[in-house]
């Protein structure tokens, strides 16, 4: 950003942990409280899909800062350095979880075929449905693995700051025009499920939080964003509600298309907010110590919550089998003692590797 091209962005810790709240509550059966109240439960049995659509959004704006960052401080982007702490960060935990599914698999506490880990071991997992309940997460880090190979790439191709803007609010704008055109004649051969795990389909809220940072870094985008206006806690209340009511409409084929748009840009307004208003109380409670804490362990908890979720949305997939350690309390402790172990053990120290691959 003109004048503050530090590589922390304010409060976004605290927002993954919102966020990765959002998909505990569903996974572990929220929504069943409001069995009497449909547009409640409707609200919380898509505060999963909506809480990784705000993972999305701080990635694809985190990560694109980051770049433009090393790139203001260095001259140009470093592609291979990216990829390769990309890797440091994401496959240590991620293939931990794979390794223990393996073995759960091989006692007999879990149903996951080598195809099935092969597919996620690559990130395509969100392109086959036919797989496992404890690989039903998946698909989201796939859609991000698969984006961020182009991404980067872009960007460093692409040295123009104005043209990188006018690519990525293209692409924005053409999200909502692609799906309605191909939901429109193919909405009985594409169920839910596989359009929100389709990367074609699903790349929108990523890229939202990508353009939001290449605004941020230019100095009219900087001001626009930093408008009296954009900044009031009435927009911040706007983008709630809209965000809310996407949550709570029901399926409605290619018009959905539509929702998710505006729901995208209601996340960035809200996010483009934490960020700037570090004076607020909003942000006293997303940097409070027990947030900060939940935020930097969200991957983690991401990946090992699925072990003890209790609900999917794949149709293709069987339910999963009652457990203790499904049911609460017992499914956050174990959970939070998984997390915390990989937070402890693969994460933090790699995370001196990652500092290490600077140009």
């Amino acid at each position: 950003m003109p004048g503050a091209p530090t590589e922390r962005l304010n409060g976004l810790d605290g927002l993954r942990a919102l966020a990765v709240g959002l998909v505990i509550l569903t996974h572990f059966g929220a929504g069943a409280l409001f069995r009497a109240d449909t547009t409640m439960r409707a609200v919380v049995e898509s505060l999963g899909v909506g809480g990784v659509d705000v993972f999305f959004t701080i990635s694809g704006l985190l990560i694109t800062h980051l770049i433009l960052v090393e790139e203001d401080r260095e001259g140009r982007v470093f592609l291979g350095l990216f990829y390769g702490r990309r890797a440091v960060r994401i496959l240590p935990p991620a293939y931990a979880y794979f390794a223990v599914l393996a073995i759960l698999t091989a006692l007999g506490h879990a149903n996951v075929t080598w195809p099935d880990l092969a597919r996620c071991a690559t990130f395509v997992r969100n392109w086959n449905p036919y797989s496992s309940a404890q690989t039903a997460h998946i698909w989201s880090l796939s859609i991000e693995e698969q984006f961020y190979l182009f991404w980067p790439a872009t960007l460093w191709v692409v040295r123009s700051r104005k043209t990188r803007i006018w690519i990525a609010a293209i692409l924005v704008l053409l999200a909502p025009i692609y799906q309605i055109i191909v939901l429109g004649f193919f909405s009985a051969q594409i169920p839910y499920p596989m359009m929100v795990g389709r990367t074609d389909f699903h790349y929108l809220p990523i890229l939202s939080g990508c353009l939001l940072a290449l605004a941020l870094h230019t100095e009219r985008g900087a001001r626009w964003l930093g408008s009296r206006l954009l900044l009031s806690y009435p927009a911040l209340f706007v983008s709630i509600a809209v965000v809310l009511a996407y949550w709570a409409s029901p399926y409605l084929g290619a018009w959905t298309a539509i929702g998710m748009f505006f729901q995208s840009v209601a996340i960035v307004v809200g996010i483009n907010f934490v960020v700037q208003r570090s004076d607020s109380r909003v942000s006293d409670l997303l940097n409070s110590r027990p947030l900060v804490m939940l935020g930097k362990m969200s991957f983690s908890v991401y990946l090992w919550q699925q072990l003890f979720s209790k609900v999917h949305w794949d149709p293709w997939i069987p339910a999963m089998a009652p457990s203790v350690v499904r049911e609460f309390p017992l499914n956050v402790v174990m959970t939070g003692i998984l997390a915390f172990l990989s937070w402890n053990l693969i994460e933090r120290p790699l995370q001196k590797v990652r500092a290490r691959l600077r140009p």
